[in-house]
Formats: C-alpha cells, structure tokens, sequence
C-alpha cells in the first residue's frame, strides 16, 4: 500500500527528474515504474536508471558532500501559495512531521504534546505534516488535546510540490525518520531528526 500510495504523489507531481541516493531495488523499481523522463540512481539492478549517482555528479560537478546548500527549491508560484496558507499562523513556523512509514519509527503522542505545547507557549505556528489514515488520526488526537490557533493540521492534504513549499515558508522542522524530514533538511532548513536508538540495532 506504501509503495503504490507513493508511487502515485510521484506521477502526481509530474516531477522532470528523481535523483535516489536509495540503494534499494524497491525506490529502484518505483523510479521506473514512474514515468519520470531522467532518474538516477545507484542499485545492483542498474538497468531501472538512466545514469548512475557518481556520473551524474561528475557530468554536474555537484559536490554531494555539501550539507550547507539547499540542492531542492519550491517554485516562486508555490511558495506564494504556501505564504498564503499558512497566513494565519505566527511568523516563527515549525514543520512538525509526524508520521513514518513504519509505526515503530513515530514518535510517542504525549511527547509531541509536550513538545508542540512548548513551541506555541512561545508563540510558534505548528504545521502538522503527514498522510495515511494512522496519521490523519494521530494529528487529530493532538489537535483535540491541544486547542490553538497556531496549529494548521495539513495531514492528508498536500501534494508533494505543495508540502514542499509549505516548508520552505517554516524555520524549523522536527519529525520522525521519513521522507519529508529529509526534504526539509535538502531545502537547507534547520532539522532535527526523532529516533528511538533500538531503531538501528541492526546497524
């Protein structure tokens, strides 16, 4: 179900390009399956790429080491948008991500409580961010415990390029290992990843 529901935000966004730094045959296949005209990417089923992660970087002279550069960027018609819907909340904006593709991955309910209820006690806007039932119903039970104007629950209801200008409008962001916490960190904003340290015991 993951694997089609995010095969499906990717057709979506009539994306030009997929670069995976993924080495799985799984982000492989989906890159294939996409219709994306270039993809590259690094995986012993090569054949699913169009040109391997180190020739792209040489043929760019894109320094893949440098963390201190945004590499993604919202369109200027987009972050306009974005501007204008998340206008209600203060000027200081925190990315809450709080979903994982794996519930084992989330973050406890009552640590985001605590977490979310400090930030606005010092006059943050909170933009929930997530999709899937489980997280539309995990951003529903914060936002019934904690009433406030500055907290906008956009689970369930952004498009990839939308979500991504949403965050480029935000200061900080916190969340869970997924997708959208690596997206905010290439956008070049401040990013703190949540983990439970039996998460990497196979490591």
């Amino acid at each position: 179900a993951e694997f089609k529901r995010t095969l499906q935000l990717i057709k979506n966004g009539r994306f030009d390009w997929i670069i995976s730094t993924n080495h799985g045959g799984k982000t492989a296949l989906m890159s294939k399956l996409s219709g994306v005209k270039n993809t590259v990417g690094t995986t012993p089923m090569q054949f699913l790429y169009d040109e391997t992660l180190n020739k792209f970087f040489q043929r760019t002279e894109i320094d893949h080491n440098d963390r201190n550069t945004p590499s993604i960027f919202a369109s200027s018609e987009n972050i306009i948008w974005a501007q204008k819907y998340v206008s209600d909340l203060q000027n200081n904006k925190l990315i809450a991500i709080i979903g994982a593709s794996n519930v084992e991955r989330m973050w406890p309910l009552e640590h985001w409580k605590e977490l979310i209820g400090t930030f606005i006690a010092y006059n943050w806007g909170i933009i929930l961010i997530g999709s899937g039932e489980r997280e539309i119903k995990f951003a529903k039970e914060l936002t019934k415990s904690i009433i406030s104007p500055n907290i906008k629950d956009t689970t369930g209801k952004l498009s990839l390029t939308e979500l991504s200008a949403v965050a480029s409008t935000c200061k900080l962001a916190i969340g869970n290992d997924t997708g959208t916490l690596h997206l905010s960190a290439l956008m070049g904003i401040p990013t703190i990843g949540l983990s439970d340290c039996n998460q990497y015991d196979w490591i």
